[in-house]
């Protein structure tokens, strides 16, 4: 669903009843997998001002190791609009769009584009083109491309392309190319760096030259933050120069916590590793970036209805800390979130010595064992010679305890302190709730 309050006359009438036009579009779209393939269906509505309109798109896709098909057809009233065109701009009522590639050898593939559009008020335009793919080692990629494009009622425009990409490694890539037709000729030149999927710096530079206009060109920087992206870009299209620097981010409320985060646009995941601060998290074998103070890592680009695969790096956890699953499989609707909780527990185990007073004497629960009850789990040690036990995985907290020897059973509470380390020893601990065998019979 869009909409926008469109100025269609301007601000310089002295009275405009017309000036503005409320412009809505929105409707349903499906992707549906097929056992070859996958169909996608879209259907929509519009109104601009007084004119409505509709539309209707269907397409199918096929991506084998031998063959790529893409195949769509759309339909639309004379007047239906969205944000990119208005009801009075001229569009196609009756698109067909086709693609067929095949693998030619292992390193050399070509495919088939064809279009036709039939145009509201220009009449029909067509366009076919062949374009061929080869790599050369690695890192380099050529592509080539011939083409025959048509207008009602100009005449047909021949074309011809060649580019060249070269891959420098840690996503920074170039380009250059050219092309020529019948009506026109140019060319360009560019780099590249991609921003990474966490934090880190992406940019751009590209130059072009289009016949005998000016050369025009490109450059923008780009950092992606935790809270945010920011951009500062400058171009320049002939005699005219312009720049501008644009911040973007967004507010997400998860599990009552708030969280700044950079923008988003599709899905969204909230990783959860309670209390462990700078544990890695990977959105498929992706680093994203680290868990906050509170355990929380926001993941701001999830592909929204498909499955996306997230995990955290159980090489950052404690070793004093369990974690069970480290990695799962996640779907999202269009700007939904989800909160991924990953179990961990910290460890704790408690050792110490026990004695049991009772009749003004302390025995030594020799060989006996020892049972401390935590929550609904039951956590034993045996006792040894000298009294001493071992609770493995014992959280701090007062526990009821019972130790059951030859001379009888004696229960206590028996207590573990807060943040003591990994393993707690608690010294002497005694017993004087002694319950004999005689007393028992």
């Amino acid at each position: 669903m869009e909409a926008a309050l469109q100025h269609v006359r301007g601000w310089d009438e002295p009275s405009c009843a017309t000036c503005a036009s409320l412009l809505t579009s929105g409707g349903p779209s499906a992707s549906i997998a097929l056992p070859f393939g996958e169909l996608d269906l879209e259907a929509a509505v519009s109104s601009d001002g007084s004119e409505v309109g509709g539309g209707a798109t269907a397409g199918y896709s096929l991506l084998t190791r031998r063959l790529i098909v893409n195949l769509a057809a759309r339909a639309f009233t004379p007047r239906f609009a969205n944000l990119s065109v208005g009801a009075a701009s001229d569009r196609a009522v009756l698109g067909l769009r086709g693609t067929v590639g095949v693998p030619i050898m292992s390193r050399f593939s070509l495919a088939l584009d064809g279009s036709l559009d039939s145009m509201r008020d220009a009449g029909l335009a067509s366009g076919l083109s062949l374009r061929g793919e080869t790599r050369i080692g690695a890192d380099l990629m050529v592509l080539a491309t011939v083409s025959r494009l048509r207008n009602a009622p100009n005449a047909p425009e021949w074309g011809a392309a060649v580019s060249f990409l070269y891959n420098f490694g840690v996503g920074v890539s170039g380009d250059t190319g050219g092309h020529a037709s019948t009506q026109r000729s140019g060319g360009s030149v560019g780099v590249q760096k991609s921003l990474p999927l966490g934090e880190g710096f992406g940019y751009q530079l590209r130059s072009s030259v289009e016949g005998s206009l000016p050369v025009s060109g490109f450059g923008q920087v780009a950092y992606q933050g935790p809270y945010g992206t920011y951009t500062g870009a400058y171009a320049r299209n002939g005699a005219v120069d312009a720049g501008s620097l644009t911040a973007a981010g967004a507010l997400v409320l998860v599990d009552g916590a708030l969280m700044a985060s950079r923008p988003v646009q599709d899905g969204y995941a909230v990783l959860s590793v309670p209390g462990l601060e700078g544990v890695r998290g990977f959105l498929n074998n992706q680093e994203v970036g680290r868990t906050d103070w509170r355990g929380y890592l926001m993941v701001p680009r999830l592909q929204a209805y498909y499955g996306n695969r997230v995990s955290v790096s159980d090489g950052d956890v404690p070793l004093d800390y369990e974690i069970g699953q480290t990695e799962q499989v996640i779907a999202t609707p269009l700007r939904g979130g989800a909160l991924v909780r990953f179990d961990v527990r910290h460890m704790q185990s408690v050792t110490g010595a026990l004695r049991v007073e009772a009749g003004g004497r302390a025995t030594v629960p020799a060989f006996g064992e020892l049972v401390a009850i935590a929550g609904a789990r039951r956590i034993a040690s045996p006792v040894g010679a000298k009294g001493e036990f071992w609770l493995t995985d014992l959280p701090a907290g007062r526990h009821p305890a019972q130790v059951e020897f030859r001379g009888g059973t004696c229960s206590f509470d028996l207590v573990v302190p807060e943040d003591a380390g990994r393993i707690v020893n608690l010294g002497m601990v005694s017993c004087t709730s002694l319950k004999t065998v005689s007393q028992g019979m």
